[in-house]
Formats: structure tokens, sequence, C-alpha cells
């Protein structure tokens, strides 16, 4: 067979893929926190424990907008993420992983958590792959890009207007979104432009490391040009704060009550994971003394096996049982009356509140 009648076939197939998608019948891998059927029908992970962390992180993300963040509060709350093994003996078995920022990332911009069919949302940049190798090159998640785009397919974590706010949050945190945050006492570092030639002005400071200015040098340092301006950084510094403070004081109240709620809330997505954590690891104690109970006592070389299993999985309950423990310890507790009283009288005066 010719090499053109081979590229016909793989066009003909291709095109047929991309049909089969528009219908939105094409069958493709699902993220975590999801499970395809043997029917081919896509529902919801069947694991109540997968399903609240798969909703945690999204209220995380929304509570913190970075994944960075995100990344900070999962690792340091011990809080793993649900993944089906696609292949093996174990296949489609639940393991608990440690997450990363590309898997937060790929959740994040995955348009089928809110209950969109998407296709075509990870394309190939052609001049970054490498022969042989066909998973090469790819961009990551851009749901804009989307080659098919089907709403209201499958079921949905999240809505979405809460989706679209989502990637408009990852566009923002972008780096060349703004000016770098810096070390230093400036206030608008790296946010300020300047207003004759339009270059983002820099942050100089003198030898004491305190007493700053706002210079525009982009014309001179890149171009070669005349100095553009310069100015002290401590009047307007002053001046935006005095604003900042101006729009947030008719707000002060509400939002220290919204922080009070939002830490009860999480106490309380804290205290659901702890408890179906423990829920899971009583199951595989359970699970390894009934399997150690159907064994014949003389069939000493499964029954051996069996016990160190049985024994394994009650010591991880005893270890997760004294992490428990010492989180109920060290949590904080609610906020009483007097505290809530504290903050109103807080947010009364904002400006005192913040020197």
């Amino acid at each position: 067979m010719s090499e053109a009648e081979l590229h016909i076939l793989k066009a003909r197939m291709l095109e047929g893929r991309r049909a089969k998608a528009r219908r939105g019948e094409l069958g493709k891998s699902v993220p975590m926190g999801y499970l395809r059927r043997s029917s081919g029908e896509v529902v919801l992970d069947p694991d109540e424990q997968a399903q609240s962390t798969i909703r945690l992180v999204f209220e995380l993300f929304q509570r913190f907008r970075t994944v960075g963040k995100v990344l900070c509060y999962l690792v340091e709350h011990d809080i793993r993420m649900p993944v089906r093994t696609r292949g093996g003996p174990g296949k489609d078995e639940l393991e608990w992983r440690r997450a990363n920022r590309p898997s937060l990332h790929n959740l994040f911009g995955n348009p089928i958590y809110a209950g969109i069919y998407a296709y075509g949302v990870r394309t190939t940049d052609r001049r970054r792959q490498k022969p042989g190798r066909r998973s090469s090159g790819r961009r990551p998640p851009r749901a804009g890009e989307a080659e098919v785009f089907l709403p209201d397919r499958v079921p949905a974590y999240i809505t979405r207007e809460q989706f679209d706010c989502n990637q408009a949050q990852l566009r923002a945190n972008r780096p060349d979104h703004l000016g770098p945050v810096r070390a230093g006492s400036a206030l608008l570092s790296g946010l300020l432009v300047c207003g004759q030639c339009g270059l983002r002005m820099v942050a100089l400071y003198n030898n004491d490391g305190h007493t700053a200015r706002y210079a525009c040098t982009g014309q001179s340092v890149s171009y070669g040009g005349p100095f553009c301006q310069s100015l002290k950084a401590a009047p307007v510094d002053a001046q935006v704060t005095s604003l900042i403070l101006q729009a947030l004081h008719p707000a002060a109240l509400q939002a220290s009550l919204a922080v009070a709620a939002d830490l009860q809330a999480e106490r309380a997505a804290l205290e659901q994971q702890w408890r179906q954590r423990l829920e899971r690891a009583q199951y595989q104690v359970d699970q390894a003394r009934r399997r150690y109970a159907s064994t014949e006592p003389e069939n000493r070389l499964v029954a051996r096996t069996l016990e160190r299993d049985w024994e394994a999985a009650l010591a991880e309950q005893v270890r997760l049982a004294a992490d428990y423990e010492r989180f109920t310890r060290q949590r904080p507790q609610s906020p009483n009356p007097a505290e809530l009283a504290a903050i109103r009288q807080l947010a009364s005066d904002l400006p005192a509140s913040l020197l």
C-alpha cells in the first residue's frame, strides 16, 4: 500500500473520530472524580470520599484563588487525590495519591467538571512534538480552543459560571498578566505604569533599603534613550492605601463575618475528610479480618500472608486515629461571642487594625 493511500485512510479515520466527537459519542478516558461504566455512560465516582475531595478542591480554589495555595493546603492537611488505575490487574481500583501542581491545573482546566463534553481541549504543538512520541508537544488544557463543546452531557461538580470564573482567575494568575512582586517596602512594586511613555516603572531603594522611589528606566535601559521620570514612593503608596481603605470600609463588617463563616466551613470540610478516612481504614481492617477468618487454619502459607495484611491494616488504623486526635487538639476552636465582638470592633476601625 502506498504512502498516499495510508495518508488517505488516516485522514478518513481522523474525520470519523471527529464526527463521533461532534455527536458526543466518542469515548475518552475520564479524569479523577468520574467513572465510565461498561455501557459507556460517564457517572460521578461512586466513592463518597472521592466526590467530597473533588468538591473540596474546587471550594478551596474559590477561597484562595491560586493553585499554589490550594496545593499547600492539601499537602498540609494530608488530603490526597482519588485516582482510578487505568490498566493492569487492579484496573479501575481507587488509589489515593499526593496532589501536585500539574494535576490541579488539569483539574481546574477540564470542562467536564462543569458537565461539558469537550474534544480537542489539549491541542498539539507540532513544533514541540518529538518523532515516535505521540503524546509529546501537547499544550495545557485550553477550553476556549476546543473543537467540540457540548454542555450538560455529563454529571457536574461545579456550574458553568463557576468554571468560567475559574478560567478567568487562572488567566489572571499568569506571571505575564501583572508585574512581578518583589521584596521591599514599595506597595506598587511591578504594578505602576508610567503616564508619559506607558512603560512599567520599577522600585528603587537607597542604601538603607527603606526609602523607595518609583522610576521609569525602560527607555534608558532598553533603548538607550533619556531618563523619563521618577517620584517618591511614600506619597503614592499613602494615597493608594487611603483609596483602598475607603473602598473596603463599607464591606468591612460583612467581610469579617464572612471570614468567620469560612473558618467554620473549612473546619466542617476537614472534619468530613477525617471521618471518611477513618471509615475507610475501618473497612480495610474488617476486610482483612474476614479474609483471614475465611482461610483454613492448616493452610499456613496463605494464613501468614493474610495475617500480615490484617496487622498492617490495624497499624494504619491506629496511625490515622493518632493523627486525628492530634488534629483535634491543634485545630483552632470556633469563635465565641467575645471574639465575634472583637472582629466587629476591628472592622469598624479598619485602618487601625491594619497597623
